[in-house]
């Protein structure tokens, strides 16, 4: 039995990865709960047993678990191997420290020689080739029992995923939305448990058997009945990013009155190719124009520019004409401070403002 280990690393860097943030809830959950988890080894594998993870909690359900863990393996976090129940946190060599302590790295290794599933190991050897080329410096390389490793055969993750998809499919497939595959973003809907099954669902009751009677009711009691047993609306689910991706007339007036001092269009083509280039379930959002938004503020601020004045309303707006140089049409009317337009060369004023405010920050990171 590898050892277990009696502490956890959780790294608050991870609310600064946006991978993560774009988890849900429930992924970050299971996701905590396997790095604390008591039969997590040094290798980074710890028990996959749905039904006991669920009892960590009051009103999880093992259906919950797995719909969990295809988000989190979508996302290359995990990895699970239903057949040996042992399930690999990608990430934790890279994280946790071990590999930089020679004494830590022969219990690493001793971790990896005790994994059961070979899929596993070869893909955790794959991790540890990819460590070596991005972090050479690391006092594990010399020891012997570790550069042993690096000489055996490696997976990639989506190798390891292709390999164990067909030994072992999704236990519980119902959880994701019709005619997705397995490991493809879930709906996102309210409450903690966004996009999951029910947790502790209520009993079914015993059928009760009764005499059949007639109804006494007609026209208003059916429709009532009806109404009753309708069933509840599905939940909306995410898109990736249309293409092209629209910018309304209500966009560019928001954009002028919220972000006056941006460059809209720049930032607009940056957030397409953004999220054009993510991959998988990353790449999902429910409301595009909301997250368009959010980008504009958050770049805004990271330029101090702060919240102005509508420049232009939307009847302002009108038809905004669509050219190669403005392709969303927020036209010449986005003007800096000093009465430039972002389509003419950059103001010589702004581009000094600019330098000040990146010496600043620097200065303030020191």
């Amino acid at each position: 039995m590898p050892m277990a280990r009696e502490y956890a690393q959780l790294r608050p860097a991870m609310w600064a990865d946006d991978d993560y943030t774009d988890l849900s809830f429930g992924a970050q959950w299971l996701y905590e709960y396997l790095l604390t988890s008591p039969s997590l080894t040094f290798a980074g594998v710890a028990d996959w047993r749905p039904g006991r993870i669920a009892q960590a909690a009051k009103d999880a359900t093992p259906a919950f678990v797995e719909a969990a863990a295809g988000e989190l393996q979508a996302g290359q976090f995990i990895l699970i191997d239903r057949t040996t129940e042992e399930v690999l946190i990608r990430s934790f060599a890279k994280h946790d420290g071990l590999l930089k302590q020679p004494k830590m790295a022969v219990a690493f290794a001793k971790a990896v020689e005790a994994m059961s599933s070979k899929t596993l190991r070869q893909v955790l050897v794959g991790q540890l080739v990819r460590l070596r080329k991005s972090a050479p410096d690391l006092r594990a390389w010399d020891v012997p029992a570790v550069s042993e490793l690096l000489d055996r055969r490696a997976l990639s993750f989506d190798e390891g995923a292709a390999v164990l998809a067909e030994s072992n499919p999704t236990v519980y497939p119902s959880v994701y939305p019709s005619g997705s595959p397995s490991g493809s973003a879930m709906p996102e809907g309210t409450g903690s448990t966004s996009g999951y099954p029910p947790v502790s669902p209520a009993p079914t009751p015993a059928p009760q058997h009764q005499a059949p009677q007639r109804s006494t009711t007609s026209g208003q009691g059916a429709a009532d009945a009806a109404t009753t047993t309708a069933r509840k609306p599905a939940a909306k689910r995410g898109t990736r990013i249309p293409d092209p991706f629209p910018v309304t007339t209500e966009m560019v007036a928001w954009a002028r009155a919220e972000c006056p001092g941006l460059d809209h269009k720049r930032v607009t083509d940056a957030f397409v190719d953004y999220w054009r280039a993510k991959p998988g379930h990353q790449g999902i959002k429910l409301d595009w124009v909301a997250t368009w938004r959010n980008w504009l503020r958050r770049e805004a601020e990271s330029q101090g520019f702060r919240p102005g004045p509508a420049s232009v309303s939307a009847a302002a707006a009108g038809a905004r004409p669509v050219s190669e140089v403005d392709p969303y049409g927020f036209g010449p009317g986005i003007r800096c401070a000093h009465g430039t337009t972002f389509h003419d060369p950059e103001c010589e004023r702004c581009e000094a403002e600019k330098a000040a405010r990146r010496a600043a920050r620097k200065a303030g990171g020191a």
